[in-house]
This record gives structure tokens, C-alpha cells and sequence, in this order.
């Protein structure tokens, strides 16, 4: 597996960003949730998004309350976004910064905006084409508090103009 590396890295870093949660405290999160890529010319297609939140007043003390700081890395799975005999995988890895908007007591809406690094292999046949980039990635998304330390997290992400991340799944906070 060609990203097999590029997975464990990430893995590995929002697995080492979130061992800080003793320092951290209750405001920190993790989110865990299924994407549904939307790449222009292609269909179908399944990823993971893992994600590692905290305030960012716990960085810079004078941040208001409701903007966070996120880590984040999203990989196609088995299931990847294809047109004909393509198939895209998708990796990336970004930091945001998320401003909360709190609509009910159990409602919040979030928007975000980051620098992404963004890494695609096209796979065919025949052979296989790379590349990366780096740019600007923004989201939308809605926070629903379910029970205790864990809510549900839905969210769109504009990663660049063709390629795009429907995404669901929970947030637990510690």
C-alpha cells in the first residue's frame, strides 16, 4: 500500500497531540468520523477523518473563548473515488481554526479555516500518477450534544475546488 507510511505518520501524530489531554483539560476533544468524498469526475468513495481540538486560549491566553485550534488528517479507505478505470486516494493533514457559535444548549454550529497539505495518487491499470499541494481548506459544520462527554460532529470541508469532504461521526471530550 502506497500511503501506508503516509497513514502511519498521521496516525501518529494525532495520537501524539492528543497524549496531551492531562495538560489539557475538559475543553480538548477528539473527533472520529466517516467522509463521503466528493471529487469533481469521480464517484463513490469512503474515508476517515481523526481530529484533535483544543482552545485556543490554552496557545494564546488572550483567544476568546468559543475559537479552537484543530489537527486534523482525512484518508480514503477501501472504497475510493472513481471514474472509469481511475481511482483517487486522498490524504491529507491540516491545522484549522474553528469558531463555535452556540445556537441552543445542545446545539453549536462551527466554521473553520486552515492550511492543508494535501496528498493524491490517481491509480489505474496501467500505472499511477502523484501529487501534493499545499492551500487553504474552509468548513462548515454542526456540533449535537448526545450524552455525557460525547456529541455528534457533522461537517462539510472545501479541501481545494474539485475535492470535497461530507463527513458524520462523534466528538469526545476529556
Amino acid at each position: 500500500m502506497k500511503n501506508t507510511k503516509l497513514i502511519k505518520t498521521g496516525l501518529a501524530s494525532i495520537l501524539m497531540l492528543a497524549s496531551g489531554y492531562t495538560v489539557a483539560g475538559q475543553d480538548t476533544y477528539i473527533n472520529a468520523q466517516l467522509a463521503l468524498p466528493d471529487v469533481t469526475g469521480f464517484s463513490g468513495g469512503l474515508g476517515v477523518v481523526a481530529a484533535y481540538g483544543m482552545p485556543m486560549s490554552k496557545l494564546i491566553p488572550a483567544a476568546p473563548q468559543n475559537i479552537n485550534f484543530e489537527a486534523e488528517f482525512t484518508t480514503t479507505l477501501l472504497s475510493k473515488p472513481s471514474s472509469g478505470p481511475f481511482e483517487a486516494n486522498i490524504t491529507t493533514f491540516a491545522g484549522y481554526g474553528v469558531f463555535n457559535h452556540q445556537v441552543a444548549p445542545e446545539v453549536t454550529f462551527r466554521a473553520r479555516a486552515g492550511l492543508l497539505y494535501e496528498s493524491v495518487s490517481i491509480d489505474t491499470s496501467f500505472g499511477s500518477a502523484s501529487d501534493t499541494d499545499i492551500g487553504l481548506s474552509f468548513g462548515l459544520g454542526i456540533v449535537y450534544k448526545l450524552a455525557g462527554n460525547m456529541d455528534f460532529i457533522a461537517e462539510y470541508t472545501i479541501i481545494e475546488s474539485d475535492v470535497a469532504n461530507l463527513s458524520a461521526g462523534v466528538q469526545f471530550k476529556y
